[in-house]
């Protein structure tokens, strides 16, 4: 079972029209369970309409960056 930690937002940046990275702020006591390498994928538990959704997104930044994850609007069915 995943843990799940309370996280700030550092920064969104706007890639695309319907795209966008976000860039999280990872506090010291947390920096050693957010070690990652290339390839990985973070989990994201968020609050969507009043529902407790939990996300898989592919982490794009390097190691040496602040975590980041690449989110894409999807058009609904």
């Amino acid at each position: 079972m995943a843990n799940f930690h309370n996280l700030n937002i550092k920064k969104i940046v706007r890639e695309t029209a319907d795209s966008v990275v976000i860039s999280f702020e990872i506090p010291t006591e947390l920096l050693t369970k957010y070690e990652y390498s290339a390839g990985q994928y973070i989990s994201l538990m968020l609050d969507i309409d009043g529902v407790e959704t939990i996300r898989d997104y592919s982490i794009c930044s390097h190691i040496d960056e602040d975590l980041s994850v690449g989110v894409k609007k999807l058009k609904n069915p």
